[in-house]
């Protein structure tokens, strides 16, 4: 317990300040690091306290109308989480009955699933699916030439969406056509030429519940947080209506 003229700070007080403060501010469990965070801390703010009460900044207009206005405030917050915070149900079978109620809110979109290398010249691009005929490893000859950002360590792999056909029109366009696992190309893009072998098109679908059950949850709490509030306000206009 530390002393000061008109006051004191106790161990308290000290535990209630320490779990407040941010990790760089931490400091050891022993007796200096104590008396040092009592010193850098709890003291100075201690201080300044009792500096305000003894010039009268207590009663001073503003000082009481941001007292009166942080008051109310915690009391709407207080009302608020105990009227529809904690009314809330996310529990899991809560979650699941919203995801199938809003299914069409957690879908997956469209894919196209290939691999691809991409050359900055055409007559690389044909020596790419020379090689490819040649039995080599698409994977690997994309590790090693694709110019494509991301190639190598993808191994040439890429999943492209309906609403990136903007971005790669031309390439969007010739893989949405090709025939799953026939060897395409060269396709002239903005980027360079693409050589590229469809493994798979995906169609709009669910996504599991449980990738999707972050959003699930978010939603489910965005909507019954506004009902509740909503069935809170006419309840206190009625109660005082008088």
């Amino acid at each position: 317990m530390s002393k000061y003229r008109g006051g004191q700070v106790t161990v308290r007080d000290f535990l209630d300040a320490y779990q407040q403060v941010a990790a760089p501010n931490r400091v050891e469990f022993d007796s200096s690091g104590v008396a040092k965070f009592v010193e850098n801390h709890l003291l100075p703010e201690a201080l300044m306290y009792r500096s305000a009460l003894e010039e009268g900044l207590e009663q001073d207009s503003t000082v009481v109308a941001w007292a009166k206005a942080r008051k109310k405030a915690f009391l709407i917050e207080a009302l608020k989480e105990r009227e529809v915070e904690s009314q809330i149900d996310t529990g899991e079978s809560a979650l699941r009955q919203y995801y199938q109620a809003h299914q069409g809110r957690f879908m997956l979109p469209a894919e196209i699933h290939f691999v691809e290398v991409l050359t900055k010249t055409e007559a690389e691009a044909k020596s790419m699916i020379q090689s490819i005929q040649r039995g080599e490893d698409m994977g690997l000859l994309a590790e090693m030439h694709s110019i494509r950002p991301g190639a190598a360590k993808a191994r040439g792999d890429l999943h492209m969406h309906p609403f990136e056909r903007q971005r790669y029109r031309e390439l969007y366009d010739a893989a949405d056509k090709a025939e799953i696992g026939k060897l395409q190309g060269p396709v002239q893009t903005a980027e360079g030429y693409s050589v590229f072998k469809v493994l798979a098109k995906l169609p709009a679908r669910p996504e599991p519940f449980l990738h999707a059950s972050t959003k699930v949850k978010y939603w489910l709490r965005e909507e019954e947080e506004k009902r509740l509030f909503e069935a809170l306000l006419a309840r206190l206009r009625e109660q005082y209506r008088p």
